[in-house]
């Protein structure tokens, strides 16, 4: 094995993973101290204020959360033990547990890691992405987009086929979809599509919320507080079993009340999920059409994600594409294996400074528009005129924005940044602000300030500017 100081790290929703490269160049992942591949990305807090994380968390019912990274970039904050943390605290834990276990089982330290984040992240969730690397003590190289990483899994061993392929990423809690165009000069990310809220967490939720009313039903009262998250633990392993078996039993047993055994089958697991289904459909419509393309056109489908192995997920991707998708990556490993390659492949020079990776790369693109809040070209309404938009590729330099100041002697020129699909600002999410320092006596004739950005590889934003005929110098913005 390598000495594992790079490690690619696959922070999930539901489930985490993280990988190093093994000596013959293969992407291995380190067991955890529970002697599991994956990590529950579940945190519980002890009375003296230390932490429990993963398969130990999940047994401890009380002052225990879970699916916090759906919160990330977000004020949601987490109650426990008396004190509030936020997700990128308690992601910091788990990437603490995954680094610990796996520093523990190479017997060296694991410093510098890339990390997995879904494709449809922006801006906010990949800075506290970001943070919560820093937190837990960890130099973050660079975020992936996890498609993009399990592609790269992929390539490693199945060569790509030349055209469109798609990489359909649904894990614990966020479906990713991924266009991937296969040109005889490299792979690149062409189109993105997604929710960072649809995932296998909901058709868990579905299971707990039919046996519940179930129970209410029988019994008058429903689960709550340790019985429902009981509850929850089984529903998720009958989730799991109805990959397989025609149906399960689960048990609902509230700690005051009689215990009830309740059979689920198959067929009716899948009618309560049915409308997530519809909803992945229209997705990859949507993706499709946007990208003028039909699914005749896609050569291969390519599985991801724990929640892409259940049969009605592949029914209609069958169905859809009218070929079998393909399964032969690791589900639940594949995602870290990718990260692992890319931190492997990069390097540093003397000064320190990141160098390009070697080997297979997919040139990733920007997930959504980003741009700057502007007047229409009939100066009624303000709207994002869009500097990088959706596809654009990550690492360049978009061509240059020209914008005057509104009004004369103006000592700044306030730049507001914006994410978002859409020329209505009001369905845009802000990014930041960029206040750019103003000549004496400038005017809106004799003023001309140029901004150009790019999204750098970990797909965070960078920010240029230059007043009339000055170079470009880099731009600091707040979020």
């Amino acid at each position: 094995m390598s000495d594992g100081r790079h490690a690619g790290i696959d922070l999930g929703t539901t489930f985490s993973a993280i990988a190093i490269v093994d000596d013959a160049g293969a992407p291995v992942a380190i067991r955890n101290a529970e002697d599991e591949m994956t990590t529950p990305s579940v945190v519980h807090v002890r009375a003296d204020g230390t932490f429990l994380v993963g398969r130990p968390a999940q047994e401890q019912p009380l002052n225990t959360q879970m699916v916090f990274k759906r919160f990330m970039g977000t004020p949601r904050l987490f109650p426990l033990r008396g004190r509030d943390y936020s997700p990128e605290e308690l992601s910091a834990e788990v990437l603490r547990k995954l680094v610990g276990d796996a520093e523990r089982r190479l017997g060296a330290p694991i410093r510098e890691v890339v990390i997995t984040v879904p494709a449809h992240f922006g801006q906010t969730e990949r800075e506290a992405t970001r943070r919560a690397g820093e937190l837990a003590g960890l130099t973050v190289l660079q975020m992936i987009n996890e498609p993009t990483a399990a592609a790269t899994a992929y390539a490693q061993s199945h060569p790509l086929d030349q055209g469109h392929s798609l990489i359909f990423d649904l894990g614990g809690g966020t479906l990713d979809i991924t266009l991937l165009e296969v040109t005889p000069s490299g792979p690149y990310v062409k189109r993105t599509s997604g929710s960072l809220h649809l995932g296998g967490q909901d058709f868990t939720d579905k299971l707990v919320e039919r046996v519940d009313n179930a129970y209410q039903a029988a019994h008058g009262v429903g689960m709550t507080g340790e019985a429902r998250l009981r509850l929850n633990a089984q529903c998720e392993a009958a989730k799991i079993a109805l990959t397989t078996a025609p149906q399960v039993q689960i048990l609902a047993s509230p700690p005051d009340g009689a215990p009830m055994h309740m059979t689920v089958t198959r067929d009716e697991f899948e009618e309560e999920i049915d409308a997530y289904i519809m909803q992945m459909q229209v997705m990859l419509e949507s993706l499709l059409d946007r990208a003028d393309l039909t699914p005749s056109d896609i050569k291969q489908v390519l599985l991801v994600g724990g929640s892409s192995r259940i049969p009605a997920v592949r029914s209609m991707l069958r169905e859809y594409f009218g070929h079998e998708p393909t399964a032969t990556l690791d589900a639940d490993l594949g995602v870290a294996w990718g990260a692992a390659l890319v931190a492997a492949s990069i390097q540093r020079d003397a000064t320190g400074l990141v160098m390009e990776p070697a080997g297979l790369v997919i040139a990733d693109s920007v997930s959504h528009a980003i741009g700057v809040k502007a007047f229409d070209q009939f100066r009624q309404r303000q709207v994002l005129d869009v500097v990088l938009p959706h596809g654009f590729p990550l690492g360049k330099w978009s061509t240059d924005r020209q914008y005057r100041p509104e009004r004369a002697n103006e000592a700044l020129l306030a730049v507001d940044l914006y994410q978002g699909d859409t020329a209505d600002l009001d369905n845009c999410i802000p990014v930041g602000r960029v206040n750019v320092p103003l000549p004496a006596g400038a005017t809106p004739d004799n003023t001309l300030v140029r901004v150009r950005m790019r999204l750098n590889q970990s797909g965070l934003l960078e920010m240029q500017v230059a007043v009339n005929n000055e170079p470009h110098r880099s731009a600091e913005f707040r979020l």
